[in-house]
């Protein structure tokens, strides 16, 4: 059985790793770093707990290459150190995404990235999470990129029901842009069926082409990831993880799997950089555009070097 843990102290070092020859209490933890990272750059989003991941392309690299992008240092949105050392946890200890109900739901209109996020912008930050060797979770309809909002939604006995309303309100009156009570009478009651209602998928959406073309993307990426990643990761140890970096948003990651280098060169920004080292290996996937010269906006490129699978 599979225990998948949710700390956001990320104190997790201790509880997905055996000791004393007694087995680790948990499989693996939800990596919500990889998610702020990769949201606040696809997104350019600051507010809250973001203000510590925007424009942090050191943090970038190592939430990729290490699990925690905060591994004691202090964090300024919460006022103290948060996290604790993780490089020394094979990359499958850490379950990553770029959406789940926590990240989604927890907005005040339960905004998918989609909706706000341009499509090379997304296809870039899904191309890096989906490939990396942390175990990526898909998060309902992400797949053929559904826009149809998340929010938070409840049933409750009376009394809870409205302490969980007017929390939520006041929570949200603390951002600059819910300051006016009449944005604030917009956010979804979260009791209400009609929130409720607003949250189921849209099935029928598949067949659209921009929703099918999406799908088969998604697809072809995991197909990959079948193919090439998830063979190497068999017995994979921590402390496998490296990163460089290139410019403002723009990183060099590599990992040393079963039996081979896997190495990620990504540019995650709408503006072109210059040219990186791409290492040589087998190409294994592409977004965006690379050259002699530069690295195009939102450019990833995935490879492989070492033996190849029987």
């Amino acid at each position: 059985m599979h225990l998948i843990l949710e700390n956001e102290e990320n104190t997790a070092s201790r509880l997905v790793r055996s000791s004393g020859g007694r087995p680790a209490q948990y499989t693996a933890q939800w990596n919500d770093d990889v998610h702020h990272v990769l949201h606040t750059a696809a997104t350019g989003e600051r507010a809250g707990y973001y203000v510590d991941y925007a424009d942090q392309t050191e943090l970038l690299g190592r939430s990729l290459a290490e699990g925690f992008a905060f591994q004691g240092q202090t964090m300024s949105y919460r006022g103290s150190p948060r996290g604790e050392p993780s490089a020394h946890l094979p990359p499958t200890a850490f379950v990553s995404f770029i959406q789940n109900h926590d990240q989604v739901g927890n907005r005040a209109f339960g905004d998918r990235i989609a909706a706000l996020a341009r499509l090379d912008a997304l296809r870039a930050i899904a191309a890096v999470y989906l490939l990396a060797p942390q175990i990526p979770m898909l998060f309902m309809g992400e797949e053929w990129g559904t826009t149809r909002p998340f929010p938070f939604f409840c049933d409750f006995e009376p009394e809870l029901a409205n302490a969980v309303r007017e929390g939520r309100r006041a929570e949200f009156s603390k951002f600059p842009e819910f300051r006016s009570l009449s944005k604030l009478g917009r956010i979804p009651d979260p009791t209400g069926k009609e929130t409720f209602l607003s949250a189921k998928l849209r099935w029928e959406e598949v067949e659209q082409k921009a929703h099918a073309d999406w799908l088969e993307w998604y697809r072809r990426v995991l197909a990959v990831r079948r193919a090439e990643i998830v063979p190497r990761l068999a017995g994979v140890r921590g402390g496998i993880g490296t990163y460089e970096i290139l410019g403002a948003a723009a990183v060099h990651v590599s990992w040393i799997l079963a039996d081979a280098k896997l190495t990620l060169t990504a540019n995650l920004k709408g503006e072109p950089q210059p040219a990186a080292t791409l290492p040589r290996g087998r190409l294994l996937w592409t977004e965006g555009s690379t050259s002699e010269l530069e690295m195009g906006p939102w450019s990833v490129v995935w490879t492989v070097s070492g033996n190849a699978l029987a």
